[in-house]
């Protein structure tokens, strides 16, 4: 009797170890090498930093070839190429006008999880000339940081529009009919050099009146609402191909409507002119008219 009952928990184990479930791809984490049929269940997050490992190489003083060492197909990759341009693709080329330690970093994730890499290398000499687009030279002067700021004696600094429109067909602003409330005196400084932006306020902004909940402290001036504000560390700003000026988080442009987006519609040594939207509205759409502050 306990002979036959030994060969029945044998066989039954047999039967069950033939038949086991588990994960059956080497690549997975839960790789379970004693599984003989897949459970669909394999899990294939990020382990560790290794995904994420890049090498770099030099292709001249100012161009740099950046490599995944190791690409997978079921990965996203983004780069940041500390140039103002980012790229999602597994080789990237960085360009770099400027002299200065420039640090890449990559970024790589799949629905299960993400990781994270950086590294630093030194370009040693400017190389001007590979500058793609002439807007950046106007609107930041070049070798020298430039200021604007709101062509206040000029018609239509401030306007607004329907977004099919033009021109400010709804509202445009006389020359100086909003003195005092925080706009005239703003100053906005753009540096080529690592793309740098500074705002000076004076610690007060104008602000549409939609936007005031947002601006605790904020008081109605002249229709819309002045409010009191702490200028945000120095940012970061670009012009892409389509003319449209971009700022990191926490910084803007002239009359403030939420837009961190301007497309350049006229610029060139003294004068810039945009367009935006409006965050909270996305019928209307702004004007700004700016000068260069000699």
């Amino acid at each position: 009797m306990i002979n036959k009952l030994f060969y029945i928990i044998f066989f039954l184990g047999i039967i069950q170890s033939c038949g086991k479930e588990g994960c059956t791809d080497p690549l997975a984490h839960n790789f379970d090498d004693s599984a003989k049929k897949d459970d669909g269940k394999c899990f294939y997050g990020i382990k560790d930093s290794l995904a994420a490992q890049f090498s770099f190489e030099f292709l001249d003083s100012n161009i740099v070839s950046l490599k995944v060492v190791s690409p997978r197909n079921d990965l996203d990759y983004f780069w940041d190429l500390d140039n103002g341009k980012t790229s999602n693709d597994s080789t990237v080329i960085g360009i770099y006008p400027f002299k200065g330690i420039k640090e890449v970093s990559l970024l790589v994730s799949n629905s299960q999880g993400f990781t994270s890499n950086s590294q630093q290398f030194n370009i040693t000499k400017d190389s001007i000339e590979l500058l793609e687009n002439p807007l950046l030279f106007f609107i930041s002067g070049g070798a020298n940081p430039k200021t604007w700021c709101v062509d206040s004696n000029s018609a239509g600094h401030i306007g607004v529009g329907p977004l099919s429109s033009t021109s400010p067909v709804w509202y445009s602003a006389q020359p100086n009919e909003k003195p005092g409330v925080g706009l005239y005196d703003d100053r906005y400084t753009f540096t080529l050099n690592n793309f740098l932006f500074d705002m000076n306020t004076n610690g007060l902004i104008y602000i549409h009146n939609t936007f005031q909940s947002q601006f605790p402290n904020s008081y109605q001036n002249l229709f819309d609402y002045s409010s009191p504000f702490v200028d945000p560390p120095t940012g970061k700003w670009n012009i892409d191909e389509d003319s449209v000026l971009t700022f990191s988080q926490g910084l803007h442009l002239g009359f403030y409507t939420g837009a961190s987006e301007y497309k350049i519609t006229k610029l060139n040594d003294d004068t810039l002119w945009v367009e935006y939207l409006q965050s909270n509205d996305q019928a209307a759409k702004w004007y700004g008219k700016f000068i260069a502050v000699q």
